[in-house]
């Protein structure tokens, strides 16, 4: 039995602690690049239509002209 508990004192528990740390950064990281991703996505999606706004407005320019 004490064998069992300083295994779990020095080895499992250690062990746990660290898994948890890691998989706590990794979902930290992932939330992070998603959220990056959506605002680069929605800043190109708005670049697009800004875009297309512009050149609709110069044909409408240029056909009244």
């Amino acid at each position: 039995m004490r064998k069992q508990r300083e295994l779990e004192a020095m080895v499992q528990k250690p062990r746990t602690t660290e898994r948890y740390r890691v998989e706590t950064l990794a979902n930290a990281r992932k939330f992070q690049l998603e959220t990056e991703a959506a605002g680069a996505a929605s800043a190109t999606k708005a670049t697009g239509f800004a875009g297309a706004d512009v050149v609709k407005a110069t044909g409408l320019a240029e056909a009244d002209a």
